[in-house]
């Protein structure tokens, strides 16, 4: 799967050091890929300093807490559903980012824009909030936009590695390769074991940085429990500004267990190169002994580049009520796209 390099403080207001650290929430700022697409940036939150209020005992806490533990089981919206309960009692810039980290993995980077934003209102000198902010505009393709938020990170903290990096992956995307170069060798010096830097330095120097636009998620949603046996439906809106896209495919995953190795492979039709917008089907008649999983669901273009992965989790159960669908979308989000087929039996 990713590679993930993890720096940050504990919380309590502390300067970073530039050295690695585990985050308490165990939730990735950035996430370098070296596949066949150069790279992109993933973000996470941490604790700023409005923090510092004693909020251990409050509802509020516990719904962050909530939240926290649904986001590192994947169950985004349901992280986002307590993050924004959570606000309602304590619109703290922490929490604020961390709905925004929950908005950025599904990624809806608007959403998350908005909230890393709201968090940088309240706490001017976030710098998390800054680099994560920049890295939802990288995804987006807004390159300039990273690279000021980068830039402001870095003046709040010159000693953090990670905006360095940000800020160089964003300049050798744009081609100015001798800036980008600059700022991933202060990044490696800075914390010399950064995972990524030393092949993000390597691509940038030979011109290989990523082009292509990233794909923009408009809609994604699927029930996250119905009864076994079921049609699950996983409803998709996305566009691509290059026009590439070809294929979906899908591979379950099982939680603590097997992983089920029969790839499903759906081709897209002919006009649904740019954007598509519908629902993929998928029978549940597992074996007795899969209680839950998740769907690793990737778009790829024609030349086979994985182009945007995002992962659907699932709990056999009550059915949970159906999250109604954006009135604009509606009538296409209900066309079926396609139906994806997994053998249970076969498995890794």
């Amino acid at each position: 799967m990713r590679a993930e390099e993890r720096l940050g403080h504990d919380g309590s207001g502390g300067q970073r050091s530039g050295k690695a650290r585990v985050l308490l929430h165990n939730v990735p700022i950035y996430i370098l890929l070296i596949l066949l697409m150069f790279p992109f940036l993933s973000c996470t939150h941490r604790v700023s300093r409005d923090s510092q209020v004693n909020v251990v005992d409050t509802k509020g806490a516990e719904l962050y807490n909530q939240g926290v533990a649904y986001s590192k089981k994947g169950q985004y919206d349901l992280a986002i559903s307590e993050y924004t309960k959570a606000i309602e009692i304590q619109p703290y810039a922490y929490i604020y980012a961390g709905r925004g980290d929950a908005y950025y993995k599904k990624g809806q980077y608007d959403q998350a824009i908005s909230d890393f934003s709201k968090a940088i209102e309240i706490d001017p000198k976030y710098v998390d909030a800054y680099s994560n902010r920049g890295a939802a505009y990288e995804r987006k393709g807004q390159y300039d936009q990273a690279i000021s938020d980068c830039t402001k990170a870095i003046e709040i903290d010159p000693k953090y590695a990670l905006p360095y990096l940000g800020r160089g992956l964003a300049y050798c995307q744009k081609g100015q390769v001798n800036l980008g170069l600059s700022d991933l060798n202060n990044a490696k010096k800075l914390y010399p074991n950064l995972k990524g830097v030393d092949e993000a330095i390597s691509l940038c120097t030979s011109g290989h940085a990523q082009t292509k636009a990233e794909l923009i998620v408009n809609f994604a949603y699927a029930p996250e429990k119905i009864r076994k046996g079921d049609i699950w439906k996983i409803y998709l809106s996305v566009t691509d500004p290059e026009g590439d896209m070809h294929r979906v495919s899908c591979r379950i995953r099982q939680q603590g267990g097997r992983d089920y190795y029969n790839q499903s492979v759906i081709y897209l039709k002919k006009g649904m190169e740019k954007q598509f917008a519908g629902y993929f089907a998928l029978s549940t008649r597992t074996p007795n002994d899969i209680d839950d999983f998740f769907l690793e669901f990737s778009i790829l273009d024609r030349e086979g580049n994985e182009r945007k992965t995002l992962l659907f989790p699932l709990e056999f159960g009550g059915r949970e009520p159906m999250k109604p669908l954006p009135p604009d979308m509606e009538k296409d989000l209900n066309r079926r796209i396609g139906n994806f087929y997994i053998n249970w039996d076969l498995a890794d």
